[in-house]
């Protein structure tokens, strides 16, 4: 089962790299000192990004393959991992990237995880 979650987990990673090998370091104008020590190295950070995303979507395929082989239903392993992408793509909009959390996005949040739930019942 934990392969599901890391097939999950690995693919809003390699997402999450690959919005960041564009520039996307909003993050660090919260910090304009660290801003003004990285902004030299800028394409160095924008290609271990993308050799980041690379490895993250090596991984989710691995561990989707691994989980699909261990599971009986394949829906079973396409909506758990889905649904924890789609989580850890939210946590990582909120606190990376500086997305406001509105209250259809919660409420869609909780649908899903508890749809999961259904799955085990």
């Amino acid at each position: 089962m934990q392969h599901l979650f890391l097939a999950g987990f690995f693919a809003a990673s390699g997402s999450a790299f690959g919005k960041l090998s564009g520039g996307e370091f909003e993050f660090l104008n919260t910090y304009p000192a660290l801003q003004n020590i990285i902004q030299p190295y800028i394409i160095i950070l924008q290609a271990l990004c993308v050799g980041l995303m690379i490895v993250c979507n090596v991984l989710n395929w691995r561990h989707f393959l691994r989980a699909l082989h261990s599971t009986e239903q394949t829906l079973t392993a396409t909506v758990i991992s889905s649904a924890s992408n789609y989580i850890c793509s939210f946590l990582f909009g909120i606190f990376l990237f500086g997305e406001s959390i509105s209250m259809l996005s919660l409420l869609g949040t909780i649908l899903i995880i508890s749809g999961m739930g259904f799955l085990y019942i």
